[in-house]
């Protein structure tokens, strides 16, 4: 047990699982690990294997590399070696034990042989105490009966706040005055993100959404002192939304949380919904001068129902009986591929997009904190993907799906730049 902190083998092993939980054999830790602390805490504690962001001891059972070992400079300036413990989940930086004062760093390999350090723990009790912080706060956000399932951006803003500041507690030193850490505040960030919304049950879209997350698109972007005012949200009375649209869920969606209309990612049509036969009849002119059967991709689409565009080009086609989303030609439409399960989930992905890329923007032009070896961008570029497929796996199942393609295009690299 950690006398500082209070962790023990057994608290581990019950809050992760055995096999979630790594250890080193006494044996494989080298002599000069000299904080006894942090030998003891390693052979008998142990730490999570994949959890708040890191991925730790995933080589233990044959030896600890130390920083030297994988290219970096070995020495801190109060003189003791580094032990590489593991990675960000993004693998950009290391996560290091100096060996000499048990405390734990993010690392990167600077110039004239110097590492470049960021304080990630006092020491491996703490590390531990801010992990559990950030996964209990994602997995709170998937049970549904946390705040009798109360989700949306202003709950996702309060959880991260008060979760910041439980682990203000476990380590302030860890914390710079003004706010931020490093690594903590960003991957406190990215789990907030699961209370967006909660995941729909029978009857339901695939997400329940509040009006304010649809709301929260139109916020003005301050990091680059533009008002984005022209967004507005647009809900359908039930004379504009047609017929054909049977889904009711999806009507009910249009109808009291609404769609975004001049937001750059999604723009939305406005009222009132029309197949797409009539909102782009010159597509299906062309019919009339071939054979018009069943199978006919532009004949299918037909009845469709015209939503929007994906960015300024490319057509979003509702299937109003099941609330299926497809992307299509912009000059032919011609399905493209899928693009979301329904409009709850094509509205938070773009949610979660404008979310990263406000924070982006934010450490871009005026970073409130300069840190060594964290670099917030990387880590917001590379959890995005992850963020955007797990509200619709499909969506990423295929590379022609077109936010898939949108994720691996070179020339936009990425879906928050």
């Amino acid at each position: 047990m950690d006398e500082r902190f209070g962790t023990t083998a057994e608290d581990l092993t019950a809050w992760c699982g055995e096999h979630a939980v790594a250890r080193v054999p006494s044996d494989l830790l080298p002599e000069a690990l000299t904080h006894a602390p942090s030998r003891h805490f390693l052979v008998e504690a142990g730490l999570p294997a994949a959890e708040g962001g890191l991925r730790l001891l995933e080589g233990a059972g044959s030896g600890l590399p130390t920083f030297a070992e994988i290219g970096g400079a070995d020495q801190v300036p109060g003189g003791g070696g580094l032990l590489v413990l593991g990675t960000t989940e993004d693998r950009n930086a290391e996560v290091v034990l100096d060996m000499a004062d048990g405390r734990v760093y993010l690392a990167a390999p600077g110039r004239g042989g110097a590492p470049l350090l960021d304080l990630l723990a006092s020491d491996l009790s703490r590390l531990v105490g801010l992990i559990r912080e950030v996964a209990a706060l994602t997995r709170a956000a998937r049970d549904p009966a946390v705040l009798d399932g109360a989700r949306g951006p202003e709950i996702a803003r309060v959880v991260a706040e008060v979760a910041e500041d439980r682990m203000r507690a476990v380590d302030p030193e860890v914390f710079h005055p003004l706010g931020p850490a490093p690594h903590w505040s960003t991957a406190v960030l990215l789990a907030s993100l699961g209370w967006g919304a909660r995941p729909g049950g029978p009857g339901e879209l695939a997400h329940v959404l509040t009006p304010e997350l649809v709301a929260d698109l139109m916020e003005p972007d301050d990091d680059e002192g533009e008002d984005e005012g022209d967004v507005t949200v647009y809900r359908f009375s039930s004379e504009e939304l047609p017929p054909e649209l049977t889904h009711e869920p999806t009507r009910r969606l249009l109808a009291e949380v609404g769609l975004p209309v001049g937001y750059e990612l999604f723009q939305a049509g406005g009222g009132p919904l029309r197949p797409l036969a009539q909102a782009r009849p010159r597509w299906f002119e062309a019919l009339s001068e071939e054979p018009e059967t069943s199978d006919s991709p532009r004949a299918a689409n037909r009845d469709r129902l015209y939503l929007g565009t994906l960015g300024a080009d490319i057509p979003i086609a509702l299937d109003g009986a099941t609330g299926r989303l497809e992307a299509l030609g912009t000059g032919d439409g011609i399905p493209y591929g899928y693009l979301n399960q329904d409009v709850s989930a094509l509205l938070h992905v773009c949610w979660i997009i404008e979310t990263l890329t406000r924070e982006r923007s934010r450490w871009e032009y005026e970073p409130p904190v300069e840190w060594q070896a964290f670099d917030v961008q990387q880590t917001l570029r590379c959890a995005v993907d992850t963020l955007v497929e797990a509200v619709d796996p499909p969506a990423f199942a295929q590379r022609t799906h077109p936010w898939r393609t949108l994720a691996e295009d070179p020339w936009t690299q990425g879906l928050i730049n």
